[in-house]
């Protein structure tokens, strides 16, 4: 028998003075084609911006390395400070805080 289990995940605002970045990227085939996004709300949830880039053939976690990476550099390029950055990589986490 299998043992599954699952958990309800839902976007949670942040605090008034922080700015919420969501990211995702995406690889058909692994490597394949793939596309890199991410959203910055406010905590009002409001969205700030939005952008999707497609990028060259990718494996799962390089696109989801690159949606971060994009990400960052819109904040540096607008001066966004004060940013709470989410993915829903796990092994992103883990690269992340060295692990």
């Amino acid at each position: 028998m299998h043992n599954i289990s699952f958990r309800i995940v839902r976007w949670e605002p942040s605090p008034p003075n922080l700015l919420k970045c969501n990211t995702d990227g995406e690889s058909k085939g692994n490597p394949g084609p793939s596309s890199a996004v991410f959203c910055i709300r406010d905590h009002s949830g409001n969205l700030v911006v939005a952008k999707g880039y497609r990028i060259q053939d990718a494996t799962n976690i390089v696109a989801e390395a690159r949606a971060i990476r994009e990400s960052l550099s819109y904040c540096i390029e607008h001066g966004t400070d004060n940013i709470i950055i989410e993915t829903d990589s796990l092994a992103m986490v883990h690269i992340l805080e060295g692990e």
